[in-house]
């Protein structure tokens, strides 16, 4: 993961945001062009995972460079994890326990039940299925998932 972040800081969140936009627009419609949402999901895979896939300081910097082509950022309130919920409001975020509006949901860990993903949603989240752990697999076989190895 620490690579991740590091070619993260380095490409820029700005500029990987915008290619993520471009993508799921173009994916969603290639002739029409409108903007998106981003939700970010609170972790509950592990009772302890603090973790969360964006600061409020890159919300911030995500709703600055990417303006004219996102609507909101939506935060899911948590209460366990390492910035609090005001955090984020005060970067612009909209706290919401409903993600459904969201195009792109990011996570840490998997969702906890294949049950509770939302259904023609991008989900974003690191997960050890490479390592072929048996509880991931339903995962993969539901939402045909195409793996992207980022290596450390």
């Amino acid at each position: 993961m620490q690579g991740l972040m590091r070619r993260f800081a380095s490409q820029g969140l700005g500029r990987l945001n915008k290619q993520l936009i471009s993508h799921t627009a173009a994916r969603t419609s290639p002739m029409i062009h409108r903007n998106i949402s981003v939700g970010i999901l609170r972790e509950n895979y592990d009772k302890w995972e603090r973790r969360t896939p964006l600061s409020p300081n890159h919300v911030k910097e995500l709703i600055e460079n990417c303006g004219e082509t996102l609507d909101n950022v939506y935060v899911q309130p948590a209460s366990h994890r390492i910035f609090p919920d005001s955090q984020y409001e005060a970067m612009g975020a909209t706290l919401r326990e409903d993600l459904s509006d969201a195009d792109i949901l990011l996570g840490v860990k998997r969702v906890r039940r294949e049950e509770d993903l939302i259904p023609n949603k991008t989900y974003m989240f690191f997960s050890h299925v490479i390592k072929g752990q048996p509880e991931n697999m339903g995962l993969l076989q539901v939402n045909k998932l195409s793996l992207h190895s980022c290596g450390d």
